[in-house]
């Protein structure tokens, strides 16, 4: 049986790295790449390709607030269009 995470990599075309950090963000809310990365088991230097591709793909958004810059997730409610987007290029 297939995981959650593997079901977001497949369907997105995203890296293991990357469905693991949107679902700790999904889990957690709005937080720095550190939070992120320690929620989702991952190494914070492991983390930064993989946000690079969530970024491009439109499924966080990028947030500076004093020194610290802090990463929102996309609403999954949304997640339709960014795979419709996906599909037609």
């Amino acid at each position: 049986m297939e995981t959650l995470v593997e079901k977001l990599r497949v369907s997105l075309g995203i890296s293991k790295h990357a469905a693991k950090l949107y679902l700790s963000a999904l889990r957690i809310g709005q937080s720095t790449l550190t939070e992120l990365a320690r929620d989702a088991g991952l190494s914070r230097t492991v983390t930064s390709k993989p946000m690079q591709e969530l970024l491009a793909l439109g499924l966080f958004i990028k947030q500076i607030v004093g020194k610290r810059v802090i990463y929102h997730p996309l609403n999954p409610k949304d997640l339709p269009s960014v795979l419709d987007h996906k599909k037609q290029e």
